[in-house]
């Protein structure tokens, strides 16, 4: 017997226990009689979308007519053409449906749906879902690139007969959408993916719509809201009157791993849903988005039609504490308590999942010198270059069920990969790798040998790095990820791939050691300018830095950055700063409109700090240098600074400081011993290439005798 979600999630066994035994002791209200009430000719009947023309007539309910329309969304029939989901849902007694764009159209017409189809091909679209007993009500989720696209979206809504266009507008679309939606009196509803998507928070859907046509409003999404830890009625209580259509679903856990299950029988308390939409009278569109089973997703939509049956039957208080089964649960207590055994605070616990720990690897491919090519570019935003940026909140997604990606060394560079780590995306768990090759090539991809082989490979979370060893190691040119099978979806996705050479034993250098290294700085050999004269080579605002005898004087504005990017390298270089200064020297940026948590900083400042990882010398935040060797305010300091692979070593005015081993810092915002920093990313997935800068804090600085070598 399975165990009803809503106790799972919500309530402790005391609580549970004394709601189960007022069910027990007939403390239930009657149920109501009453027929189905009247169908509009063309309009769906709230619960099952059911019009007079459809080919199966809905079955009486039991109690009330809610005052919505259910639509199902098509992207539950992804697998199929418009037309045979259209003739399928009618079966399930549904007479209207959301169209998505990029499905095919079916039937004897060529093509996908799309805002730009062609008049007479949208005309006989239209016919044929009539024809179906189905009715498009809504049309999305989609977007328009410019005004001109945002027209044609809305033209298309207007002929097609469509009354909500469901999207996710960039912030500068809002007042070109709300304009269209007044010209052409259709509603446009924004929608909610997971976190960190632009929308995820109502809170943000609520600042986009307020001030604008009312007939701006909102389509929240109450599986995604309960994927990103948000509750489904916090969120249509803040909304209110905004609210024009839901993609109402339940899902298996409130992470971002969680899966689409039949009403009821999730985290996402749908009854209590459906009795907060009564309780405001809404009365917009209520659309079934059924994610899972894209193969045949009909048992799943019908089990969610019968759970809104039951809460049709339910009585206000009931809806209100969630007291609604889904299909093949139950409320007998003996059944439900049977074998349960609660968490530590009485309720069931999430099982937690890490990443692998891939420390002492080297990414052979973070100098960003490979070249990256795939089967296919992947949606706008989420193309294959993504997938070796060194950042898991980016993703490779292509609409294909198998997939290839390679990665190619310059011509005259072969790797030998001990091991290799893939990373989830940030949803959609079904998109996951589940079969793949690694393969190896010298000769261009002509023949391939197999490094790794995998089949039936599961992920615990998103966002998840897991590491592989490869049983059949080379040196190759040329590495290929074949994936020959995900987990049930029709698009594939994931965040990163790492290619990985073996551990290499590396303990932290004595004293005596690093003065050796340094003593390579101490000539001129090998040595360039960082800037040139004219800060031509340099990425500043005007003016913000200015040379002065001789000296790099910050004048405001802003911090200054090589245009060139540098891997292993030693910077030398003079500063000078007033009392009270900060300041700092950013190593391998790999973005600078992001160098807060993709640059490391090594610190300048005057005089003391609490925090001595904040002293003149620490790589900021992380690790403090063995000794403040900072001078007198006025006075010129020298910086030595050492950068190679995962080594990160300073000398301050001759006096080696610090010595950091990058592999060690495996924790977003935490450091090896335990003490938290500010940063979102582990150190040790740091870029090892990037830009070299110099920061302006707002306290006077000036730098000479700036000048650097690359290393071999």
């Amino acid at each position: 017997m399975t165990i009803l979600t809503p106790l799972r999630r919500a309530f402790s066994p005391c609580g549970a226990a004394v709601i189960l035994g007022l069910l027990a002791a007939g403390c239930r209200s009657s149920r109501e009689g009453g027929g189905a009430g009247p169908i509009r000719p063309g309009v769906a009947d709230g619960w099952t979308g059911a019009a007079r023309h459809a080919r199966r007539a809905p079955l009486a309910m039991d109690r009330r007519v809610p005052p919505w329309t259910l639509a199902v969304q098509a992207y539950s029939f992804r697998q199929f053409s418009l037309l045979d989901a259209a003739a399928r849902m009618a079966d399930l007694g549904v007479a209207a449906v959301e169209m998505y764009p990029g499905q095919t159209l079916g039937g004897d017409l060529q093509g996908k749906v799309h805002h730009g189809m062609p008049a007479d091909t949208r005309e006989a679209l239209l016919k044929a879902l009539r024809q179906r007993g189905v009715l498009p009500v809504a049309y999305g989720v989609v977007n328009g690139s410019d005004e001109a696209e945002w027209t044609s979206i809305f033209e298309f809504a207007k002929a097609m007969g469509i009354g909500v266009v469901c999207c996710e507008p960039k912030r500068e679309h809002l007042d070109i959408v709300a304009a269209l939606c007044d010209r052409y009196e259709i509603r446009a509803a924004i929608h909610n993916h997971a976190r960190p998507s632009a929308y995820w928070d109502p809170r943000t859907v609520l600042e986009a719509v307020q001030n604008r046509t009312p007939r701006l409003g909102a389509c929240p999404d109450n599986g995604h809201w309960a994927r990103s830890g948000l509750d489904g009625i916090e969120g249509l209580r803040l909304l209110g009157t905004r609210v024009h259509d839901i993609h109402l679903k339940d899902v298996d856990s409130p992470t971002l791993m969680g899966e689409c299950v039949p009403l009821g029988a999730g985290f996402c308390d749908v009854a209590r849903i459906v009795g907060e939409l009564l309780g405001q009278g809404y009365s917009g569109l209520v659309t079934l988005e059924y994610e899972s089973e894209p193969k045949d997703p009909v048992p799943g939509i019908r089990d969610c039609i019968a759970f809104l049956r039951e809460c049709a039957a339910r009585s206000d208080w009931e809806l209100r504490l969630g007291l609604v089964a889904a299909a093949s649960m139950s409320w007998e207590i003996a059944d439900t308590w049977r074998n349960v055994v609660p968490g530590p605070e009485g309720r069931w616990q999430e099982p937690e999942t890490k990443d692998d720990d891939t420390t002492g690897y080297t990414d052979t491919t973070d100098d960003a010198k490979g070249t990256v090519s795939a089967i296919g570019e992947g949606f706008p935003n989420e193309h294959y270059p993504n997938a070796f940026d060194n950042d898991t909140k980016t993703k490779w997604c292509i609409k294909k069920e198998a997939v290839w990606i390679e990665y190619r060394y310059p011509e005259d560079r072969r790797e030998h990969i001990a091991a290799y780590s893939i990373a989830t995306a940030n949803d959609a768990p079904a998109r996951d790798p589940r079969d793949w090759k690694l393969l190896g090539s010298n000769d261009g991809g002509k023949t391939w040998a197999t490094v790794d082989e995998r089949r039936d490979e599961k992920w615990g979370n998103r966002h998840q790095r897991r590491l592989f060893q490869a049983p059949n190691p080379g040196a190759y040119n040329l590495y290929r990820l074949d994936i020959t099978k995900n987990h049930g979806a029709d698009t594939c996705q994931l965040s990163e791939i790492e290619l990985l050479a073996p551990p290499r034993v590396d303990p932290l250098l004595t004293p005596a050691e690093a003065e050796a290294l340094f003593a390579t700085a101490d000539g001129n050999e090998g040595f360039r300018p960082l800037f040139a004269r004219d800060l031509a080579d340099a990425i500043l605002d005007a003016g913000a830095w200015v040379w002065e005898d001789g000296e790099l004087v910050a004048r405001g504005g802003g911090d200054i950055w090589t245009r060139d990017t540098f891997g292993d390298f030693v910077l030398d270089l003079e500063f000078q700063c007033a009392p009270d200064s900060n300041s700092g020297v950013f190593l391998r940026c790999r973005s600078i409109e992001e160098w807060l948590h993709t640059a490391i900083e090594v610190q300048i400042l005057q005089p003391d700090a609490p925090d001595k990882r904040h002293l003149c010398g620490a790589i900021f935040d992380c690790l403090a240098p063995v000794t403040n060797a900072v001078r007198q305010p006025g006075e010129w300091n020298r910086f030595t600074i050492l950068a190679r692979a995962n080594r990160i070593l300073v000398r301050l005015n001759g006096v080696f400081v610090l010595d950091m081993n990058l592999d060690r810092w495996t924790e977003a915002g935490r450091n090896p011993d335990g003490t938290p920093n500010k940063f979102q990313y582990a150190y040790r997935d740091m870029a090892r290439t990037g830009h070299l800068g110099l920061q302006y804090h707002g306290q006077p600085i000036r730098f000479r005798n700036l000048r650097l070598r690359p290393l071999p």
